[in-house]
């Protein structure tokens, strides 16, 4: 269980990844929808670290029993 939520969480990154090189090479890296891209990438980026840190061998075990 754990592991699917921690590959689908990297697979949203990574679609967001390629969207935002996808926007900014159309319309720029200055533009406001490559700026709001980059700033939701870099939210989900924290996001997914934070939960990693917050992984104590206790709370792992919650999760997978």
């Amino acid at each position: 269980m754990l592991e699917s939520i921690h590959d689908e969480l990297l697979e949203m990154i990574n679609i967001k990844r390629k969207n935002l090189i996808e926007i900014g090479m159309k319309k720029g890296l200055t533009d406001l929808e490559t700026v709001k891209c980059s700033q939701e990438l870099d939210d989900m980026i924290n996001s997914f670290y934070r939960k990693q840190e917050n992984l104590t061998p206790a709370s792992l075990r919650k999760i997978v029993s």
